[in-house]
């Protein structure tokens, strides 16, 4: 039932795209740092608010159509979450228009250049890792809390509500996190980020959780650190196209985002089945009564894994070079070559 959660929620977390990463990542080729980063608010405050949507009501909707059989209630979820899908979907592809590019097979590097290219961006290589790192350990968070909730704190009745908290507060926090990029740089504030998650996750694990209160302002405060990555990461991303650009003379954003793209759903479908084990290795029963030891291992799972990802995440980000002035200084360079190969 959790997996099917998740995929559902990142079903409707692709509402507030828009267009696909490659379009979204042309947009942004023309626009200065402070542009990019306020566009990207924008995105993710869709994005997020799909996230908190499905957060919110899907345990509501499983329990309402499935009564005491969640099994069924999560079949009319998938079909309810589809349906909107396509619905939403379409309307996207009806009103979201591609640019028309004019150039001929000979203008196209090749797929040597393009693959050196990428191997020498090491910006973009800091970004990767970091996210991917990130993403694929705090799993074991995200995917974990219905089972703690459920068999650790015998919450499974507040399941909406504590999964909207969690997520309410990431969606509220994005303009707080935009304003702070704006302001003190996007490496600072993804560092700052990490800080944030680091006590919200040792907290987590120290102080002993007993009541539904206590466990929402955890998880709160873990929100608001989670909020930052999303913004940050898309942000950043089309800043180490750009430098790639300036350092190889070749933009490789279609190479990038879709190395990205493929990477994260590897790393998230590798980071489940170490989940499944994980479980399994615990002792963890679904719909039985779970042992002490188990739930202790349940929680470590929860806690230590996620702080390591956190933890190598803020060590790469804090060797990331590009800062504002960094990047003003990428953007003339590259304006002044084309100028010059005009």
């Amino acid at each position: 039932m959790n997996i099917k959660r998740l995929e559902t929620s990142r079903l409707f977390h692709r509402f507030g795209f828009g267009p696909r990463p490659g379009e979204y990542a042309q947009a942004l080729k023309d626009g200065v740092n402070a542009t990019r980063t306020k566009l990207t608010t924008a995105r993710m405050l869709a994005a997020s608010f799909g996230t908190l949507t499905v957060s919110a009501f899907g345990f509501p909707i499983v329990l309402w159509f499935g009564g005491g059989e969640e099994a069924l209630g999560f079949v009319y979820l998938g079909l309810i979450a589809g349906l909107t899908a396509v619905v939403i979907l379409s309307i996207t592809v009806y009103f979201v228009k591609e640019r028309n590019f004019e150039f001929n097979k000979s203008q196209l590097p090749s797929f040597k250049k393009v693959s050196q290219s990428v191997a020498r961006n090491y910006p973009f290589w800091i970004v990767f890792g970091s996210i991917l790192i990130l993403g694929s350990t705090t799993l074991m968070f995200n995917n974990n809390l219905i089972y703690f909730t459920k068999y650790y704190l015998d919450l499974h009745e507040y399941q909406g509500l504590i999964l909207g908290v969690s997520s309410g507060v990431s969606f509220a926090v994005i303009p707080f996190w935009a304003f702070t990029a704006l302001k003190i740089g996007k490496k600072n504030a993804w560092m700052i980020s990490m800080i944030f998650l680091v006590i919200g996750f040792l907290i987590f694990y120290f102080y002993p959780i007993k009541t539904l209160n206590e466990l929402l302002f955890i998880l709160g405060f873990i929100g608001i650190g989670n909020g930052a990555t999303g913004i940050l990461f898309w942000s950043m991303l089309p800043d180490t196209i750009e430098y790639g650009e300036w350092k190889s003379g070749i933009r490789t954003e279609s190479s990038l985002y879709g190395f990205m793209t493929f990477a994260q759903k590897g790393a998230i479908a590798f980071a489940a089945v170490i989940l499944g084990i994980a479980l399994t290795t615990i002792g963890f029963e679904p719909n039985q009564v779970q042992t002490q030891e188990t739930l202790d291992g349940l929680k470590s799972l929860m806690t230590w894994i996620p702080l390591a990802g956190v933890s190598i995440s803020f060590v790469l980000v804090y060797f990331y070079p590009i800062d504002k002035a960094f990047h003003k200084k990428l953007i003339q360079d590259i304006e002044e070559r084309k100028l010059l190969n005009a």
